[in-house]
């Protein structure tokens, strides 16, 4: 169905239930005001000439009136935009992968040799040690670098970006979800077999090509192709 004819029966519809229903109770106003004045004094032919004006009145007003508010109404309505996204490789997936925990080796590495320079009676590190830093260092790094840019330097990198699978930016409660996932032993086999990796699957995100993304409006709709 295409929008003039969506518009053209939302017309008819609140013309049905809106404008006819009001124009029947203001004439019944009305008529019971004039009713109850002009017979009164006896003024017959005076009443349904003035009431034939007021209705006549009464009618050019509420559909006015409701012209107006159905076209604000038409025009407040959020223009959706349908577009496709592809969603990136298995190769590039697990170039994604590998690139970001690459990357948060390297941060790790160098944020350990900062504080073990700072604090040498903790050499050697523990193993609770080593995996707790790496885990709040890969939290941090994927965290903030999704949140505030919608993407890692894996996704530069790899020319992707991540989306929420409604559309738009993914919120932060998705990509905490998603990062926790990341962490979870074994979750690297999923890119192999699943369609969708389990990270992307628990957190209800997906990483596309960069150059199938569009400008859309607020609400699209999303089809992953």
């Amino acid at each position: 169905m295409n929008q003039s004819n969506s518009h053209g029966y939302l017309t008819v519809f609140i013309f049905l239930i809106y404008i006819l229903p009001s124009i029947a109770v203001s004439f019944l106003i009305i008529n019971f005001w004039f009713c109850f004045f002009f017979q009164c004094l006896g003024y017959q032919s005076l009443f349904l000439f003035l009431s034939t004006i007021f209705l006549g009145i009464t009618i050019c007003f509420w559909f006015s009136f409701s012209t107006v508010k159905i076209i604000d109404y038409l025009s407040s309505q959020p223009k959706k935009e349908e577009i496709t996204l592809t969603p990136i490789s298995k190769r590039k997936q697990i170039s994604l992968y590998v690139i970001d925990f690459f990357i948060a080796s390297f941060f790790y590495n160098i944020l350990t040799r900062v504080y073990l320079l700072l604090h040498p009676e903790r050499i050697p590190l523990k193993g609770d040690e080593i995996f707790g830093g790496y885990f709040v260092v890969g939290l941090v790094y994927f965290v903030a670098s999704t949140y505030f840019f919608g993407k890692t330097l894996g996704n530069l990198i790899t020319n992707s970006s991540f989306v929420s699978s409604i559309g738009g930016k993914p919120t932060l409660r998705q990509i905490v979800k998603r990062t926790l996932t990341l962490f979870v032993p074994y979750n690297f086999i999923s890119i192999f077999g699943a369609h969708i990796p389990y990270h992307d699957y628990f957190s209800k995100t997906h990483v596309v090509e960069n150059k199938n993304i569009q400008t859309s409006r607020k609400n699209p709709n999303i089809q992953l192709t």
